[in-house]
């Protein structure tokens, strides 16, 4: 038994687990790679098999090439094909050879295309174009697919080809683009086929420039066991590759504050009465080339792009003026931090603006050879770029000014190797250096003057290096015999090695506190506050799995898929290292996460239009290094000093006194998260380019990691305020334990109609209906209330249970191109709570629920997290009346959100070139799109819009093309 008493072994995954080791052997291998397949059988005219017929499948761009024998029952199959456009010739002595043509394959297709043979003498030869399908009849998962088309003409965010998956079935914001239920964090991200996961954060780790990018495919559910850490979504990433043809483009892109439209809290004015408009202008630059090195033998492709970023931002905040009374000690200490007295103006209610500037390189280089017809070499390198930098005008805005440097170096080296007709092995080599460093420019104590302004940065510094090496060996292998073909069988291992030395010195400047402007006047701070130490931290991690998967069709009507996965992380908690003389087990005493996986794919009668799928399987997620990462403040690691009422501005010239820690550390016996996912779907193709898919997706996670205060106080101890608890460990402040104490439930339908290019139009819709429930959004999350965990279990905070996206991209007459998206989603749960303890338990932020009101009487209110949609004004005041404010005039109404973004392109050729100019428009009918209602019951502003979605904006492109 694992977890929260689910069972996570059963003799079936153990015995799956010893056939797998055995079929491994000593291989180092993974089925991760991003290719595709091609399938079919062979029969004549009368409609009987052919065996031993040659097929011949050549790339119409690189003249790669693979070939196969049909089987005992005329059944072929080519595997592990780079995504592109082949044409298939199949020839047999007494038969007229056959050539289709027009086959495009895109990353994990599997392409069924059936061949028929005609006695030689009827006719000599027999070209036809090969058959298209909106769907793909022949696997069990749920896909959405984005081509270069669609990269090219849909309305794309900062030029970023993540921006799009919001549009796949069963998105949802869950701290990120997450997939059916689950979080943001739980995705996997490959790049041809190798592993691009930031192990610290789990989101991505480094991104392709969008021109080097030949398609996408994320892989929503039902997945295989040859992918894994990631309980959401895999999104599968195809670089592009050169071609017999030299090819390249140029970009220019422009957006500055003239192209965008004013949102409605926006100040319109300037005090003197001119026009308000903050600065802001990208200017974008891309160029991309490819082409042979030796023809049909070695092909290369370059991208390369640069954006110059001019931007701003904003505070309002509350000043004394520069004539105010100024008592010498904090005169003293704005002169030794070097900050003007005149910044500070005529004081009163001010908007300041800041300067900002990002200046970022991205480049994509790769190379294909083929170093004879059985064997091919591919080498990719992804290198990114980034400093930004704020502060620069001499504003009081400017003493929080930072610089960041970000460096990402990432190469790849892949070969393949057709050892036999029906065995191939694929070998991977990735390595990597990612950095990152943060400074302020300026190294002063915080100052935060409440409900007025603040000074400083929180954290002196920030700086992290991260080293990737990953080992990867495909080896896949067709059973032969007499039903030959049935079996198609992968078995494998992933390497990785990480490790990352990081240094995190958050407050180790101090921070002054003072109540209000007047204190700080008088320079009387009523506290200081500062952690010292050591923040450095190493952070070390191997990650290994194992697979086993078998394609097994067992009739020609019915295809099933068997697998079962290990996975095995190493992590351990070195933070502690220095506390207990060792580091903690982190995640290493984990080791029996065993997946199996199960699906089917049943096309009645053979049919190539129409098929009904399903599947289940264990999923288990990455463990996200931040975990063991906060650990780093345990003491004595650093300590948290706080000095009450000290001097300004030497706070240590009076007394020290260093309160009760507070302490982080993951509990020992942490588990892995993972899930339970099922599906059963049906797909038909409706007409020749028309295609429906439907489907019923049900998640149940278990053992998702919430950060949980363990040394919460007595409830009753505690005042209104959470002053005074009561805590079961006096010595300690806060005892966060990093547990497995979360859950998550989701079910949906999903329906997808999708439509291929016919008479210049083709896009998708998609229909979510969906519910999600847990308690807790991420590891950072934890019980409200400690002694009633039930009440945190609620609708997820993006539960929304209805959307609609869609895409569509239209050919016009005289070259012009149109590309849309469109997205509905009904609203999200409303979190009504107040910046109170109720219960007293030390712990403020409680909801209104008559099992927690201890510190105040609230019979007949059961207010838990995320428990309502709509608040009717009438109760949101009687909240209020329950802590002596006035009533609100309303409450808003929780907003639906509508978005519409358009894109339209005119080209115009010249020979063997063309030039584009394109305009995106983002949030075109300009909505104001609110985002919810300030749902916190003692604010001023509650129940009041306080922002939006950002209004519509103007981006103008030229493109060229040769």
């Amino acid at each position: 038994m694992r977890g929260r008493g689910v069972p996570r072994r059963s003799a079936f995954t153990v015995a799956l687990a010893a056939v797998a080791a055995i079929l491994l052997g000593a291989s180092v291998v993974r089925g991760q790679s991003a290719t595709a397949t091609l399938s079919g059988t062979v029969s004549d005219q009368t409609g009987a098999v052919v065996p031993g017929v040659s097929v011949l499948l050549v790339n119409a761009d690189t003249a790669l090439r693979r070939e196969a024998i049909s089987a005992d029952e005329g059944y072929f199959a080519l595997r592990l094909l780079p995504p592109g456009r082949y044409t298939l010739r199949a020839h047999l002595d007494g038969f007229a050879p056959v050539t289709i043509d027009n086959i495009v394959l895109n990353v994990h297709d599997e392409l069924v295309i059936n061949v028929r043979l005609r006695v030689a003498g009827l006719e000599e030869s027999t070209t036809v174009s090969a058959p298209t399908s909106p769907v793909q009849i022949n696997t069990a998962t749920v896909q959405a697919p984005m081509g270069r088309d669609q990269l090219e003409l849909l309305p794309l965010a900062g030029r970023d080809y993540e921006s799009l998956l919001r549009l796949a079935p069963g998105a949802q914001d869950n701290g990120g683009i997450a997939f059916s239920g689950s979080r943001g964090r739980s995705n996997t991200f490959l790049i041809d086929g190798v592993e691009n996961s930031n192990d610290i954060t789990g989101y991505t780790l480094v991104g392709p420039t969008v021109d080097s990018v030949q398609e996408y495919r994320v892989l929503i559910n039902n997945f295989k066991a040859v992918f894994g850490r990631g309980t959401g979504g895999i999104v599968s990433v195809v670089t592009r590759s050169g071609t017999n043809k030299l090819r390249g483009s140029g970009l220019f892109l422009f957006q500055d504050e003239t192209l965008a439209s004013r949102g409605p809290f926006a100040e319109r004015f300037e005090p003197d009465g001119s026009p308000r408009r903050d600065p802001f202008e990208r200017r974008h630059y891309g160029v991309t080339v490819g082409g042979p090195v030796v023809r049909d033998r070695t092909h290369y492709f370059l991208s390369y792009e640069h954006v110059n970023l001019d931007d701003t931002s904003s505070a309002t905040v509350t000043l004394p003026a520069a004539t105010a009374a100024f008592s010498p000690a904090t005169l003293q200490f704005l002169s030794s931090q070097g900050i003007d007295l005149g910044l500070f103006g005529t004081g009163g209610r001010r908007r300041l603006v800041r300067p900002e500037s990002e200046d970022t390189d991205r480049a994509t280089v790769r190379l294909d050879h083929q170093l004879r017809p059985a064997q091919s070499l591919t080498v990719r390198h992804l290198f990114s770029r980034r400093n930004a930098s704020s502060g620069e005008d001499r504003t009081l805005l400017d003493f929080q000014g930072r610089a960041i440097v970000e460096r990402d170096n990432f190469a790849t080296v892949r070969h393949n190797w057709i050892v036999s007709s029906n065995k191939v092995n694929e070998l991977s080599v990735q390595i990597g250096q990612r950095r990152y460093e943060l400074s302020p420019y300026f190294t002063m104590p915080r100052v935060n003057v409440s409900g007025a302004f603040s000074l400083g940065l929180a954290n002196a510094l920030e700086a992290r290096t991260d080293y990737v090496l990953q080992m990867i060996d495909t080896f896949s292998w067709q059973l032969q015999g007499r039903r030959a073909g049935d079996h198609f069988i992968k078995a494998g291992a992933d390497v990785k090695v990480f490790r990352s030395d990081s240094i995190f010195d958050a407050n180790f400047h101090g921070t002054f506190t003072f109540p209000n402007a007047t204190s700080f006047l008088n320079g009387r701070p009523s506290s200081f506050t500062q952690r010292q130490g050591n923040s450095r931290l190493k952070r070390p991690n191997e990650i290994y799995a194992l697979f086993v998967q078998d394609d097994w069709r067992p009739s020609p009507e019915l295809m099933l898929s068997l697998g079962l996965r290990y996975d095995r992380e190493t992590a351990r908690t070195e933070a502690l290292r220095e506390v207990t003389g060792e580091p903690g087990p982190g995640i290493s005493r984990d080791r029996n996460n065993f997946g199996p996986r199960a699906g089917f794919v049943w096309t009645p009668r053979r049919s190539t239009t129409h098929a009904v799928y399903g599947g289940a399987g264990i999923y288990y997620d990455q463990i996200i290094l931040n975990v063991q990462g906060n650990a780093r403040f345990t003491p004595p690691k650093v300590v948290s000093v706080r000095i009450d009422n000290p001097p300004f501005p030497d706070p240590f010239a009076g007394q020290i006194t260093v309160p009760p820690p507070e302490i982080q550390f993951p509990d020992p016996d942490l588990v892995t998260p993972w899930s339970l996912l099922a599906t059963v779907g049906y797909r038909r193709q409706l007409t020749s380019t028309l295609g429906l898919d439907v489907s019923v997706v049900h998640r149940r996670e278990w053992d998702q990691i919430l950060r949980n205060d363990k040394n919460a106080g007595f409830p009753g101890t505690a005042t209104l305020t959470g002053t005074g608890r009561i805590r079961p460990d006096p010595t300690a402040d806060g005892i966060l334990v990093f547990e497995n104490a979360g859950l998550n439930r989701y079910t949906a339908l999903l329906v997808e109609v999708r439509r291929q290019l016919s008479r210049g139009v083709q896009g998708a819709v998609n229909y979510t209906l969906s519910k999600a429930t847990d308690n807790g959004e991420g590891f950072t999350s934890s019980f409200q209330a400690p002694t009633q965990p039930d009440l945190n279990v609620g609708p997820g905070n993006d539960d929304r249970r209805h959307r609609i996206a869609g895409h569509a991209q239209v050919e016009l007459p005289w070259d012009v191109q149109l590309g849309a998206i469109v997205e509905f989603r009904s609203e999200a749960p409303l979190n009504i709570t107040a910046a109170r303890d109720l219960n007293g338990d030390g712990i403020t932020g409680d909801w209104v629920n008559e099992a927690l009101c201890v510190n105040i009487a609230c019979p007949g209110f059961g207010f838990s997290r995320n428990s309502v949609r709509q608040l009717p004004t009438e109760e949101a005041n009687l909240l209020r009346a329950l802590f002596g404010l006035s009533a609100i005039e309303r409450f808003e109404n929780n907003p639906k959100f509508f978005n519409a973004d358009v894109s339209i392109q005119k080209g115009v050729r010249f020979g063997r070139y063309r030039a584009r100019v394109r305009l995106d428009a983002f949030n075109l009918f300009n909505l104001s799109q609110h985002t919810q209602p300030t749902t916190l019951i003692t604010s001023s502003l509650f129940g009041q819009y306080t922002s939006v979605v950002p209004p519509r904006a103007l981006q103008l492109a030229f493109h060229f093309d040769w």
